[in-house]
């Protein structure tokens, strides 16, 4: 290894575990977008246990409960806290859907991100309440049972990649490339 010149004074900057992070970031892109670029735009499969009161309509070839309804790819997915055969998933159509899991079919369908939703959440406090962020830049607070947007958030300027809200649903977070809020 040659010492001195442009490098040395490159690592000098450049935390180890900060480099160590970034090859871990190309490492599961490398993997995920180059070998296996197909899972960006699967449709949506989602895989219970064997239950005998299970009742689902349709199945995969492995008999895996089996609900199609996006047209791209389905980003993100969460399970209601008051529900466990409650799901919404979050995709590149720019929609958010809830499905009845254990009838296979969906429920409600939400549109008013302006790009690809890339995260959902749902309250631990309240029954029916979901946050959600995409690639607007937007974060969304969302009612099912009245159908509508509660609120819009514009305090990131690039895609929010994930959103959660804390363990007792008063605050609710989201993170973008460069900042991370709570609300």
């Amino acid at each position: 290894i040659r010492r001195g010149g442009v490098f040395n004074n490159l690592f000098t900057f450049i935390d180890s575990k900060y480099v160590l992070r970034l090859l871990k970031c190309f490492l599961f892109w490398f993997v995920f977008v180059l070998l296996y670029p197909s899972l960006y735009f699967t449709f949506f499969n989602l895989s219970l246990p064997d239950n005998s009161e299970v009742k689902v309509a349709k199945r995969d070839n492995q008999g895996n409960p089996l609900i199609n309804d996006h047209i791209l790819g389905i980003s993100d997915i969460s399970v209601s806290p008051f529900n466990e055969f409650k799901a919404t998933s979050a995709c590149f159509d720019k929609t958010l859907t809830e499905y009845d899991i254990n009838k296979s079919q969906r429920i409600n369908n939400l549109t008013g991100h302006e790009q690809g939703i890339w995260t959902c959440d749902y309250s631990p406090s309240q029954d029916g309440v979901i946050v959600s962020g995409g690639n607007d830049n937007l974060v969304k607070l969302w009612d099912f049972k009245s159908q509508k947007c509660i609120e819009t958030l514009k305090n990131h300027d690039k895609a929010i990649y994930d959103v959660q809200f804390s363990t007792d649903g008063k605050l609710f977070g989201s993170c973008s490339k460069e900042m991370i809020c709570l609300f």
